[in-house]
C-alpha cells in the first residue's frame, strides 16, 4: 500500500509573492499555507545557493527520470501514478 503525506513545510524565496513589500507575512500565498497548515520556510537572503541546491536538484530528476518514464509510459500505456511513484523511489 502506497501513503502519501501533505506537505507541513515548502522552501520559497523572498520574493514579494510570498512575502509583502515589509517582508512579512499577510499575502494571499501565507494566507493560502495557513489555511492548508504548512509552515512556510524562507531561504536567507543574499544566499541565493540555498534555491539553487533545490532548482539543481529539479533539473536533474527533469533530465534523468522524467525523460525515462515518459519513455516508459509510451512503452507500457497503463503506466499509473502509484508505478510512478515506486519508480521515483527507486
Amino acid at each position: 500500500m502506497v501513503s502519501h503525506r501533505r506537505l507541513n513545510q515548502i522552501l520559497s524565496d523572498n520574493s514579494t509573492q510570498f512575502r509583502n513589500l515589509h517582508g512579512t507575512l499577510g499575502t494571499k500565498y501565507s494566507r493560502l499555507l495557513d489555511s492548508l497548515d504548512i509552515k512556510p520556510i524562507f531561504a536567507r537572503l543574499d544566499h541565493p545557493e540555498t534555491k539553487g541546491k533545490i532548482e539543481r536538484w529539479v533539473r536533474t530528476v527533469n533530465a534523468m527520470f522524467l525523460l525515462e518514464v515518459r519513455n516508459h509510459i509510451k512503452a507500457t500505456p497503463k503506466f499509473s501514478l502509484i508505478d510512478l511513484n515506486q519508480e521515483f523511489k527507486k
